[in-house]
């Protein structure tokens, strides 16, 4: 190895003063490259993105206390339910995009800054790109509407749940609304004797009674209610509208262009010598 050492120093010497000598030549590889890459960005053609937010919904136990872990809480659920075949084909068919394209261009994220923690529920992006505005609007909100019934079973029946008995609350309150005003109207009655009147005040009394716990009640379910919509619920919080967008980075271009341009240079830069001894021996020649 004593031996070889310092070969590889004198080799690796003149790799280093070939380079130098030919400094210019990677200079103008990676300059070109990364013009090239500039224009190859800007040929990509017209390019129309849509985007739209998605929340999932925080599912609540019947206490309305503790969380429930199920679809809603997973963030990745979302990215399995938009590739599902059955609903790539559905929607492709809708808006005329073929399946296996649509499940190339649509992509779902957790949105930016939202710390995804056990029993908390994300937004989560839907994304989709594609060469015509209208058709790449239409299949995001198609998809954003599908993640939401999904995920949303529990949440619904919890809501129709709370609305029957919402209904018959109401009916009930209605009810005792009349019998009220029926005891009123018999303890003013003139032929009413005071034994019935007594009688009727305790039915009354017995009303009112029923009427106060029914009143509480009916608030209760309508608070639950209210938070089975809103919190339990999923729902689309924007409704996608396509934008032009490019159809490639141009950074990205520019950069792996430049770096594409400096190997070629450097490629170049090397076998200038080689080049150059050829000719010169076919010049004497």
């Amino acid at each position: 190895m004593s031996e070889l050492e310092p070969e590889v120093e004198i080799d690796l010497g003149r790799l280093g003063r070939t380079l130098l000598r030919g400094w210019w030549l990677i200079v103008a590889g990676i300059v070109l490259g990364a013009l090239i890459g500039l224009l190859f960005a800007s040929s990509g053609g017209t390019l129309f993105q849509a985007r739209t937010t998605v929340y999932l919904g925080q599912p609540l136990a019947t206490s309305g206390t503790s969380q429930l872990q199920t679809l809603q809480t997973n963030p990745s659920s979302v990215g399995q339910i938009v590739r599902g075949q059955e609903l790539v084909r559905s929607v492709a068919e809708q808006v005329g995009i073929g399946p296996a394209a649509l499940r190339r261009n649509t992509s779902t994220r957790s949105v930016s800054g939202f710390i995804t923690r056990s029993g908390q529920t994300p937004l989560v992006e839907i994304t989709v790109r594609g060469t015509d505005h209208d058709n790449v609007t239409e299949a995001a909100n198609l998809l954003a509407d599908a993640v939401v019934a999904e995920v949303s079973n529990y949440a619904n029946a919890k809501i129709a749940s709370l609305e029957s008995v919402l209904v018959e609350q109401e009916a009930e309150l209605a009810d005792l609304k009349q019998r009220q005003a029926d005891i009123d109207s018999a303890i003013g009655a003139d032929a009413a004797t005071d034994v019935e009147r007594a009688l009727i005040a305790i039915g009354s009394q017995s009303v009112n009674q029923r009427r106060g716990v029914l009143i509480e009640d009916r608030a209760k379910t309508q608070l639950d209610l209210t938070v089975a919509r809103e919190v339990e619920s999923g729902r689309v919080v924007n409704v996608a509208s396509a934008a032009k967008v490019d159809a490639r980075s141009n950074r990205s271009s520019i950069v792996v262009g430049a770096i594409i341009g400096g190997i070629a240079g450097i490629a170049l830069a090397l076998l200038a010598p080689w080049a150059r001894t050829r000719f010169a021996r076919r010049a004497a020649g």
